[in-house]
């Protein structure tokens, strides 16, 4: 459930990150308005410092789960891991680390797909 409310506040800070993009002339502008957002009590450790980093944590936690199941190879953690870090050292490395995030979790895709339950027509009508 906390990982569900990490990701609800991850949600919120891109949410909020695109509409100060979107409404702001200049970079001057957008960190104003993103100043402006953080402001107000409590959103900076719900939406930016704590909160989100409780999806990161969650999903750290299901993928060791996994790999202790053997669901997913052991290197997939370490993979997740790293895929995590490299965007809190640089934002230039966000899609290298969403890759690794990719590489990571790829490899349970096929026992995902083998044990969702395939819905027929006579369900569906």
């Amino acid at each position: 459930m906390l990982t569900l409310v990490g990701l609800a506040a991850s949600m919120v800070q891109f949410g909020a990150d695109i509409v100060e993009g979107l409404l702001a002339a200049d970079r001057a502008e957008m960190s104003a308005l993103g100043a402006d957002f953080k402001d107000v009590p409590g959103v900076e450790v719900a939406f930016y410092d704590v909160v989100p980093q409780l999806f990161f944590l969650g999903l750290v936690v299901l993928v060791g789960m996994l790999a202790a199941h053997r669901r997913l190879p052991w290197w997939g953690v370490a993979v997740l891991l790293v895929g995590i870090v490299l965007p809190a050292v640089t934002l230039d490395l966000l899609p290298l680390g969403g890759l690794c995030m990719l590489v990571a979790l790829a490899p349970a895709l096929p026992a995902l797909r083998r044990s969702a339950p395939r819905a027929s027509v006579e369900t569906v009508i």
